[in-house]
């Protein structure tokens, strides 16, 4: 299944489901580097950060995707968001594309996430629909490392991709856990600490960049 293909599906899962409509938009194959492929890295988040402001931009439901950026095409650009700053310096010197587990927007991953999809993310029916998308969507192009973003996905998100528990990694002093390390028999996986705002430290951020770079054979 092509990326087109897996975003009409999308698409029409949306208007299936009135509370995934209630999102401002949905999140799949967005590229954050300018060069597309092959691809290296495929960056997953939990789900999408939601802001009142982006209902001034334009109305729901809508994409950031490869097919159509909301941010670009009506909006101010990407540079203009924390995560994808965060994102380009992290991933500086490799081609990546960004996904969710969840793809649909909410203001945060916890209670207000509950309020509009009735569950926890963990819980959500929806992820099993997500989970196939995810799946086709790593076939397709075929990364050379998953890099899975936000340690409170341990819990659940090997689970859900059958992916198998290599090592920890922590920061040299050993006060940081900041990326567990997983393979789904193909290729690693790194679920890592979150990379925006003050929750990364330098440290933290040259050790996630470093563990990328090893798995592309430029470390």
């Amino acid at each position: 299944m092509t990326p087109a293909e897996c975003l009409e599906r999308i698409r029409a899962y949306t208007q299936q489901h009135p509370e995934l409509r209630e999102a401002h938009h949905f999140l799949f194959d967005l590229p954050i580097t300018e060069k597309r492929d092959p691809v290296d890295v495929l960056v997953m988040g939990i789900n999408p950060g939601e802001s009142p402001s982006d209902f001034d931009i334009c109305d729901p439901v809508a994409e950031e995707s490869s097919a159509y950026d909301f941010h670009e095409r009506d909006g101010a650009g990407r540079d203009h968001i924390p995560w994808h700053r965060h994102a380009r310096t992290i991933l500086r010197g490799t081609v990546a594309v960004q996904t969710e587990a969840f793809f649909w927007s909410s203001e945060k991953s916890g209670a207000k996430f509950r309020a509009r999809f009735g569950t926890p993310i963990e819980r959500s029916p929806h992820l099993k629909f997500c989970t196939e998308m995810n799946t086709a969507l790593i076939a397709h192009h075929q990364p050379k490392v998953v890099v899975a973003v936000g340690l409170a996905m341990e819990c659940w998100l090997p689970g859900r991709f059958g992916l198998r528990y290599v090592d920890t990694r922590f920061t040299s002093d050993g006060d940081s856990r900041v990326i567990e390390c997983f393979t789904d028999g193909t290729r690693p996986w790194l679920l890592t600490k979150h990379w925006t705002g003050a929750w990364l430290s330098e440290g933290e951020k040259k050790l996630i960049q470093q563990e990328i770079r090893a798995h592309l054979g430029n470390g």
